[in-house]
Parts: structure tokens; sequence; C-alpha cells
């Protein structure tokens, strides 16, 4: 009866993982999780983060940047003391044995088991039709995370971005980034924001016609194929909405839509496109 049945084989990839949490008010019990440490057979700690950048955006507002340099502060002493936490307020886990096919496997693992605050907004985000969280100010909070990067690299720019340009008399459009070279719209992906990057994409159109800019680029915050916390299936739906926008912008020579994970990654294709108009 069973002869013709093929069973998949056991994933062979082993490794232990414990969970980083953060008391963000002190003795309140409250917990969050932040992060999440690995170790392989041979010892070795890597250590994932547990909170996607926009719902820490979400979460802290304004203190979003203190907060992720926390973070990095929490996994350099975590990589220091082979995995323990000597800083007051973070917690860890026991350690927990697990197999995959590999270490991306065992992280996924590890976030589904944990149920934290950072997986309930980024399910609310991704996933949810009525979301808690607005996307105007998801996109907003990721326009600044670019302002920022740039400037890092060139405070010059300062005055280039959230510029209202007029396209006639009684009409101005809001633009991310403007120069007389280039100009960017922001927007971050997600299931609920089609509308609003269709709307951002519509205006660079009309900033094409009247040739307020050469170029023209819709940077979009798009999770990499191996991010850890966005569902494959949510991903699908996102790239099938870029792949929509593309279309509509294929016979628009002068305009691009341009993903990246990372604020740092959307600087330097500004940098990139500057240099090259």
């Amino acid at each position: 009866m069973f002869d013709k049945i093929s069973f998949p084989s056991a994933p062979n990839f082993f490794a232990e993982w414990r969970t980083i949490y953060f008391e963000p008010i002190p003795n309140s019990g409250e917990r969050i999780t932040i992060l999440i440490a690995t170790k392989d057979i041979s010892g070795k700690i890597e250590i994932f983060d547990a909170l996607h950048p926009t719902v820490i955006d979400s979460l802290y507002g304004s203190k979003a940047s203190a907060f992720n340099g926390y973070i990095k502060l929490i996994k350099s002493n975590i990589l220091k003391n082979n995995g323990e936490s000597t800083i007051d307020g973070v917690e860890v886990s026991v350690w927990h044995t697990s197999q995959s096919i590999n270490i991306h496997g065992i992280v996924k693992q590890a976030l589904y088991k944990t149920a934290s605050l950072g997986a309930v907004a980024l399910k609310s985000l991704f996933e949810q039709e009525d979301s808690v969280l607005e996307n105007e100010q998801v996109d907003n909070r990721w326009s600044k995370r670019i302002k920022n990067a740039v400037l890092r690299i060139d405070p010059s720019y300062e005055k280039s971005f959230d510029i209202k340009i007029p396209i006639r008399k009684d009409v101005k459009i809001l633009c991310g980034f403007h120069t007389a070279r280039y100009s960017a719209k922001f927007n971050v992906c997600t299931s609920q924001t089609i509308t609003r990057m269709k709307s951002n994409l519509m205006d660079l159109q009309i900033f094409d016609s009247h040739h307020i800019s050469d170029k023209f680029d819709l940077i979009i915050q798009m999770p990499t194929d191996d991010n850890l916390q966005v569902p494959l299936k949510t991903l699908a739906r996102m790239k099938d909405n870029i792949e929509l926008l593309r279309e509509e912008v294929s016979s628009k020579p002068n305009i691009s839509i341009y993903t990246c994970d990372s604020e740092v990654e959307g600087a330097e294709r500004i940098f990139e496109m500057l240099k090259a108009s």
C-alpha cells in the first residue's frame, strides 16, 4: 500500500537557538523579542533581528534611531559573551535544539515560536486588511530614514528633501528628493500600499511630462528573498505588485522603480543616480 509513497528526508542541519528579550519598562514584566541567537554544532554564535525596521519605526517613532543603536550594542555584547547578555533589561531564553535545511530555517522556527509584539505588528502591516499602522506614516518614516542616510554622507543635500514642486500656478506636488538632474519619491511595499505606490508613480509621470528633472525613481523598501520575517506568500504578492508598477512605466525611459531593503541602499541609489545624471 505504501510502496509507491516517497517521504522527504529529514533536514540534516542542526543548531540551537535562543530568544533575546528587551524589557522596555524595568521590572514591569513586559518583554519584547528583539533578537534571535543561534549556535551551530561548531559553537559559532550568530545574531538575527526579530523586529522589522518598519515595525521599529512604528513602535518607537522619533526614538527609533536610538533604539536601533541600543540593539546594535546588545548584539555586540551577546557576541562577546558567547550568547549571554550582561546588559540590564535584556534577558535570554534557554537554548533550544532544532533542525532544518539551513540556519535561516532555524531562525524562522524561532520567530514562529516566539509570540512577540514585533511579530504581531508585522502581521498587521503585511497581512491584515485593516492595519492598525497608518500607511502614510510608514512611508514618511521610510523617507526620513533615507534622508538621514543621505545627509550622513553629504549634508549639503538637506534642502533637496520634501520639496513642493509647482506644476502650475495653483498646483504643487510634494517630492521626497529633488534636484534639477534627478528626483525620487519613496514608498514601503506592503500588501496594502499598492494604491499609494501608484499615486506616487503618477506624480513622477507628471514631473517627467513637465521636465522637472532628467531622471526619476520610485524608491521602494522591499524585503529580500531571504527575509526571515515576511511570509513567502506575502512576499510573492508584493513582487506581483511591483511588476504591475514596472509595466505601467515600461514606456517611460526616464522613470525607474528601484527596490531595496534598507535606507543605506536607498541613499546609495540616490548618489549613484546623481553621479550618472
